[in-house]
């Protein structure tokens, strides 16, 4: 009797640990996967920040260049007014 639960309570011990060693097995191989898609995952990431930093530099760049545009061409209005006015006070009007 003692024998056969001997015996049973081996090939149960047995059983369990060959059960662990394919959880370690299936944990470390999950594990990998997970660094793996982790990786690509981050480095699609860095990618796209890349890609809207560049973009968005682009957008902000002809936003200001638009911004010069308008206050050269309000320049160019004032200094032609003043222009007018001098030529006016002096009586060299048109």
């Amino acid at each position: 009797m003692i024998a056969q639960d001997m015996t049973r309570l081996i090939g149960e011990i047995s059983d369990l640990h060959a059960k662990r060693a394919a959880l370690m097995s299936d944990l470390n191989r999950g594990s990998k996967d997970l660094a793996a898609s982790m990786a690509g995952f981050c480095a699609h990431l860095s990618d796209e920040r890349s890609d809207m930093a560049k973009r968005t530099k682009s957008e902000r760049m002809a936003y200001v260049q638009g911004l010069k545009d308008q206050v050269n061409a309000q320049c160019r209005g004032v200094a032609s007014d003043l222009a007018e006015v001098r030529r006016c006070w002096s009586g060299r009007a048109k």
